[in-house]
């Protein structure tokens, strides 16, 4: 069997995985960073453009010769991503969520008709 690569552009669509219907592009703008990179290292006949690669902060010392697949690269790259570790304190996620004091029902209706206590 002969190994087809497919050299990704922004344009191309993924036609593989549950976001087979985005573009690159796309994903890019969902900042789906985490994905493309698993496609990258995963899917061996799946490669990038070189800007691609540089927007997802692959650096040449990671990059591997398509098409083959490299899970040890892959688990490396993790453990010294930018994605993992040097993300900025204020773009936290669900767990980082201040929580507010809520508002009865009532207590709006009373604020709205200028019943206030």
């Amino acid at each position: 069997m002969i190994a087809r690569l497919r050299i990704l552009t922004r344009k191309s669509k993924l036609n593989f995985g549950k976001h087979s219907e985005l573009t690159v592009q796309r994903m890019l703008e969902l900042h789906r960073h985490k994905e493309l990179i698993k496609y990258y290292f995963t899917k061996s006949p799946i490669n990038f453009t070189d800007d691609i690669l540089d927007e997802l902060k692959l650096t040449k010392e990671y990059r591997i010769d398509k098409p083959s697949i490299n899970w040890s690269m892959y688990n490396k790259f993790n453990e010294n991503s930018y994605y993992y570790h040097n993300r900025n304190e204020s773009t936290g996620g669900s767990d980082k969520l201040i929580k507010s004091n809520r508002i009865s029902k009532e207590e709006l209706v009373r604020q709205n008709r200028g019943l206030n206590r």
